[in-house]
């Protein structure tokens, strides 16, 4: 049974700590800017309508305790309940009595895993958001910013399992017509479709973290990680899209669907998006050009579009 408790409850348990929570906190200011009620009415379709069973832990102090762990940057659930139970500030955050206890650790993670099960309900949060700041001109669109951050997983390297995985390798047609065009003009003989072909490629398994992959990044030795790609507008700062894949997933393979992605969110590109090299990849930077008008790019004297730049991409229309 779903189970909430009122803006009116909230507000009596609070004056238990009126003369001890720090009214200065970020966490305070941040309560009176979020709409609490939108964020319950987008929990209802993950709990059952029926009003028989055990009642539920109030969805929205799971949703709060996640605030509280990102923001004060506790690398734990565990971690973070147990600062809650002790501190004035954050149990005013929350809205319970000092008579309460504090949701168990696990309780939270059920609800990450096993009540909402996968990102829609966060990445759909994460929009409203920045369709908010666009509203409030906070996002310029002017620039963005995009790179990946290694994240290292809780996985030993030394227990891992090195897999075969086959893989069917097929020549795009499209690859296959743009090279015999510049062949032709070198007048050079075109070349034939090649017949489709079977490769087979290691790949090392964590035995304890199934969805991490080896990394090479920072690390000579290796270790299983996460590769957390963002896209961040360089005028305040803000990221405006967030990717998190196995370390074996580059970012140029991720960019142009977050692109897309933002583009339906905001309606427009940015004028100019700032890129590394690593991003610098054919077949990246053809699916960006396949965008309409998506780029500017200069024409030689030969009539030809000039390779773009390795450290940025220009997409002025």
């Amino acid at each position: 049974m779903f189970f909430m408790h009122s803006r009116q409850e909230i507000e009596k348990n609070r004056q238990f700590y009126i003369c001890m929570f720090d009214s200065s906190h970020q966490l305070i200011q941040l309560d009176k800017l979020i709409d609490w009620q939108w964020i319950c009415q987008k929990l209802l379709p993950y709990y059952s309508s029926t009003r028989t069973g055990r009642p539920t832990v109030d969805p929205l102090f799971l949703i709060k305790i996640l605030v509280i762990q990102g923001l004060e940057g506790f690398r734990s659930v565990r971690f973070a309940c147990k600062q809650i139970q002790c501190n004035a500030t954050y149990r005013w955050f929350l809205g319970i009595s000092p008579f309460q206890k504090v949701p168990h650790h696990s309780t939270v993670s059920r609800f990450l895993w096993g009540r909402l099960q996968g990102a829609s309900f966060w990445r759909a949060l994460h929009h409203t958001q920045l369709l908010t700041l666009q509203a409030e001109s906070f996002i310029a669109k002017e620039t963005w910013a995009a790179d990946e951050t290694e994240l290292k997983a809780n996985a030993n390297k030394r227990f891992r399992q090195k897999l075969i995985v086959p893989k069917m390798v097929l020549e795009k047609s499209e690859d296959l017509e743009t090279i015999n065009d510049f062949r032709t003009r070198q007048g050079k003989k075109a070349l034939q479709p090649a017949e489709p072909k079977i490769e087979y490629a290691s790949t090392n398994f964590s035995l304890i973290d199934a969805n991490a992959r080896l990394s090479v990044k920072h690390v000579e030795r290796r270790q299983f990680a996460y590769f957390e790609h963002r896209i961040v507008d360089t005028l305040h700062g803000f990221i405006i899209a967030i990717d998190v894949t196995a370390a074996n997933i580059p970012g140029h393979k991720i960019l142009p669907g977050q692109v897309d992605q933002l583009n339906k969110l905001f309606g427009a590109y940015a004028k100019e998006i700032t890129l590394d090299a690593g991003y610098y990849n054919a077949t990246c930077a053809k699916a960006l050009f396949a965008e309409k008008n998506f780029f500017r790019y200069p024409i030689n004297d030969r009539g030809q579009k000039n390779i773009l730049n390795v450290k940025e991409f220009n997409l002025n229309r």
